[in-house]
């Protein structure tokens, strides 16, 4: 999420009307494709207007967002990647109040590992995650891949897997797990209906923590996981009771205690 305060334009020419700029006007960045912006309230302003550039260009518009009574709107016309101009001034009858500004980077979207969304039921492969970089398709606690194999260039760490279960000639997993990383997947749910979780982890300790999200929303809960005997001794948990609805959706993985390692996530639609 990216968050910017405001500051009063110095830009824009403005008639002298007593009418009180919008103060503490803040955008924010809640997804690749929408902007939420707000203000404080101007006691004697009957609406506002707000209006938005991006970086190059040379004239506001009026995106036409819905709302504009209050004071919040949200702005779902933005593209991915792009830094937004926005500014915001109250108006009562013919008087407009002096433009107030504030700036937003809209972040760029995660694009899933080799073009094709993961399909749901289904196995999601812990080390195919989303591309896009830091921030955008994960986030990880180094800049650097520890585990020196596989996808060399990104920062989420990976490692050969010596899971027996895993014939591929590429077999591998996440691991070097901290608090407060996440890893996303763009899926494809293909069947709506209740749904059981098969991760496959390995660990040496009882520290680790975790949940998976969809579209933002805790599915699973709090996932504990145990000590398996060894950083590659692996072991089936199951998380059951959980809905998924149809269609492409960005799945998280999101760490909530460290120290172990997942090699995979299954998804299997309940009768």
């Amino acid at each position: 999420v990216l968050l910017c305060t405001s500051y009063p334009s110095q830009a824009a020419p403005t008639r002298q009307t007593g009418l009180p700029a919008p103060e503490n006007f803040v955008a924010t960045a809640v997804s690749p494709r929408q902007v939420n912006l707000s203000w404080d309230e101007v006691p004697d302003a009957f609406s506002y207007e707000v209006e938005r550039k991006a970086d190059g260009e040379a004239e506001f518009i009026d995106p036409g967002l819905p709302n504009p009574q209050g004071t919040f709107t949200f702005d779902t016309s933005v593209t991915p990647g792009t830094t937004y101009t926005y500014r915001v001034r109250s108006a009562r009858e013919s008087l407009r109040s002096p433009w107030t500004e504030t700036r937003v980077t809209v972040p760029r979207e995660p694009q899933p590992f080799g073009g094709v969304p993961a399909t749901l039921p289904g196995t999601v492969v812990a080390v195919n995650f989303d591309e896009g970089g830091e921030g955008v398709a994960y986030s990880d606690s180094d800049p650097s891949n520890n585990g020196g194999f596989f996808r060399l260039n990104e920062g989420v760490d990976v490692q050969r897997s010596s899971d027996p279960t895993d014939t591929s000639p590429n077999a591998a997993n996440v691991g070097w797990i901290r608090n407060g990383e996440w890893i996303g997947y763009t899926v494809e749910v293909q069947q709506f209906g209740s749904y059981t979780l098969t991760m496959r982890v390995a660990s040496p300790f009882s520290s680790g923590k975790a949940r998976i999200e969809f579209g933002g929303e805790n599915k699973t809960g709090t996932i504990t996981i145990p000590n398996t005997g060894g950083w590659q001794n692996w072991q089936d948990i199951t998380i059951t009771g959980f809905t998924l609805p149809t269609g492409r959706q960005f799945m998280r993985f999101v760490v909530e205690g460290e120290r172990f390692n997942v090699r995979s996530f299954t998804f299997t639609r309940n009768p």
